[in-house]
């Protein structure tokens, strides 16, 4: 039903525990509410800099790096894969991004 409708789940990891942030329908608003959550949250810590994970091929995880680089003015750190516990909940071809909340 979620491919049908393109619904994206944003999830949030926080001590260990995934629960779902939100939803969104279609990629950039998905890319957009990521965003909003974190500000939502409180914010970047933006001296510890970010990360960015993908599921899947490196390759789906390019569109989503430029647009965080564009939106995040902190340190880039490294791009690397998301472990299983994420990747079952959402599948193959997701994005990620690991900050520290202020």
């Amino acid at each position: 039903m979620g491919s049908a409708l393109n619904l994206k789940p944003i999830l949030s990891v926080r001590y260990g525990e995934v629960r779902v942030a939100g939803l969104a329908r279609g990629q950039k608003s998905a890319w957009d509410k990521v965003l909003k959550t974190i500000e939502k949250d409180g914010g970047m810590d933006k001296t510890r800099g970010y990360n960015i994970g993908f599921t899947g091929k490196k390759e789906c995880v390019s569109g989503f790096e430029a647009f965080i680089k564009e939106h995040f003015d902190a340190e880039y750190k490294k791009t690397v894969p998301v472990g299983s516990v994420i990747g079952v909940h959402v599948g193959p071809g997701e994005n990620a991004v690991a900050v520290f909340l202020n």
